[in-house]
């Protein structure tokens, strides 16, 4: 492959920053969609470091990687816009869900992941 040709195939790295980002629309319950995206590694890394190193709990941790990804992965709940601005709002509406409608948004957002690999699978170089 000649230089001209490579150049040409070559993406920006705005492009690249895009590749994989998948989002998700899904009525979850009735009367509740919800939009979720995937994370980039700053909103993963801000995940990780959330998590409270204190604690020993194994449970409880996994609860608050669950909250925070949720917090970070929602782009819309029921056409209700959240960015980075608005993310506080989303941190005490997750936590005071019941368990189990907490699952059905982390259900999606494991919806999501699935897609998102199978979507990253096809870019692979083969």
């Amino acid at each position: 492959m000649t230089t001209e040709e490579t150049k040409d195939k070559l993406l920006e790295l705005t492009d690249i920053t895009q590749l994989g980002r998948i989002e998700k629309t899904k009525e979850i319950l009735k009367g509740v969609v919800v939009t979720l995206q995937s994370l980039s590694a700053t909103h993963q890394q801000k995940i990780l470091e959330s998590l409270p190193p204190q604690s020993t709990d194994a449970l409880a941790k996994f609860t608050c990687m669950q909250i925070d990804t949720l917090v970070y992965s929602t782009v819309s709940i029921n056409n209700k816009r959240y960015n980075d601005e608005n993310r506080a709002e989303l941190r005490v509406f997750y936590s005071n869900l019941q368990n189990k409608v907490m699952q059905e948004f982390y259900n999606l957002y494991s919806e999501l992941i699935t897609e998102q690999n199978s979507v990253i699978d096809s870019l692979k170089k083969t």
